[in-house]
């Protein structure tokens, strides 16, 4: 019986020692982290967001416990060219490991990719719009929002535009939208964006082809 308890709790302390001790506090560009006991499923993260709309810029910076996420260490980026969201995600696995400062870098240099891009009610939303996408934003991305409005509307809301891979999953897009309070009922999906310079170098390339093969 002795052993048996010794057991138990030997079990006890053994998953107590392995919860993580995170820093946790949040802000714009900096925080005052405080120690925070982590679930024994959770890693540390840290997270140096920016939203962009209307000409308006914010930033997010959080310290937290959280998921080990599919996208950790990566770049995250949403662009409709009406609404711009940027997360840089890092995930560590030590006791206050997550002490990393403010940052988060966007690549604006176009990639050559183009998708449809709107933002408004699904009913409305017309994809006759098109948008250049940059960096790492080689996805077309289709985002469906559902939610009930202040007034207590029922609001269905699509999203179109570029995104990078990491993106594109649902469920990384969900815990993605959270980190921006966003906690809608969502569904994601992507298609692989279309490159009208890539074809016209290929439809280039095969006409030299053929005046080789014909004069030469």
């Amino acid at each position: 019986m002795k052993t048996f308890f010794a057991t138990i709790i030997f079990g006890i302390l053994l998953g107590m020692a392995y919860a993580l001790t995170c820093n946790k506090c949040s802000g714009q560009t900096s925080c005052n982290p405080v120690p925070a006991t982590c679930n024994n499923s959770q890693v540390c993260l840290t997270v140096s967001g920016i939203f962009q709309s209307a000409g308006i810029l914010q930033h997010l910076f959080i310290k937290k416990c959280g998921p080990k996420l599919p996208y950790c260490n990566q770049l995250v980026s949403v662009d409709s060219d009406f609404v711009d969201l940027s997360a840089n995600v890092k995930c560590c696995e030590t006791d206050l490991c997550n002490s990393q400062g403010y940052n988060v870098e966007v690549e604006e240099k176009e990639n050559g990719v183009q998708c449809p891009a709107c933002l408004g009610p699904s009913g409305d939303c017309s994809d006759t719009l098109t948008t250049m996408c940059s960096g790492s934003r080689n996805q077309c991305i289709s985002v469906s929002m559902s939610y009930y409005d202040p007034t207590g509307k029922y609001m269905n809301l699509l999203m179109n535009g570029c995104a990078s891979q990491s993106a594109c999953d649902e469920e990384s897009f969900i815990q993605f939208a959270r980190f921006y309070s966003l906690n809608y009922n969502i569904t994601a999906s992507c298609t692989s964006g279309f490159c009208p310079h890539g074809n016209m170098s290929i439809l280039v390339a095969s006409v030299i082809l053929a005046f080789k093969v014909v004069f030469i």
